[in-house]
Formats: C-alpha cells, structure tokens, sequence
C-alpha cells in the first residue's frame, strides 16, 4: 500500500486513536531524546537575538504573495522593526515547530509499528 499526502491527516489520526483508547504511543527514548534536544538548542536561539539581516530576501512568508507586491517590497525603503513580546512568543513558538517538523515528529508518529 502506497502512503500519499492525502492519507497523511487520517493516519495521524489513526495512530492517535491509541491514546483516546487509552493506550500509550510506543515512542523510543532515542526519539524523544533527539526532539528534546532540538527544542532546547531552539529556545537557546531564539532567547539569544542575532542582528537581523534589513534587506529584502524571499522568505517561506513570501510564498503566495503576487509578484508585483513583491517587487515593490524589494525596494521599499525599510523602517527598522522592533518586534514585541507577542510577536517574540509567535517567534518561539514557530522556531519550536519548525524544529519538531525538522525532526520528523509527524513521520515518527505515521511511522510507529
């Protein structure tokens, strides 16, 4: 049987099922050792501020945008941002999940015999 994007929710689901049975998910150690520490060197990036590059560059958030805003961005004159503690817990939190996606978490849960 082959897996495709579209079987990807239902099989997510499907594994979790467990745990509303009350049955734990047999997640290894290993694993768990290997997404703790990808969460920790996360958080210790991101509460250590680095000088953010000013000018433009095409990012993921720029995917879907049309082109002509785009350009215009390209060459906008760019005011210094300084973002604020909400923005900074979106920041943490998209670090955190990126780093899980990263480590294949959603895979490991398809995956688990």
């Amino acid at each position: 049987m082959k897996t495709t994007l579209d079987d990807l929710v239902p099989d997510i689901y499907e594994k979790l099922e467990a745990l509303s049975n009350g049955e734990p998910l047999p997640l290894s150690e290993d694993v768990l050792d290997k997404t703790l520490a990808n969460i920790k060197e996360s958080i210790l990036a991101w509460a250590s501020p680095s000088e953010r590059n000013q000018s433009f560059t095409l990012r993921m958030s720029n995917v879907g945008r049309p082109l002509r805003q785009l350009w215009y961005e390209s060459r906008a004159e760019r005011a210094a941002h300084v973002p604020s503690a909400p923005d900074q817990i979106k920041f943490l939190y998209g670090h955190i999940t990126s780093i899980t996606h990263i480590n294949n978490i959603w895979f490991i849960i398809i995956f688990i015999p």
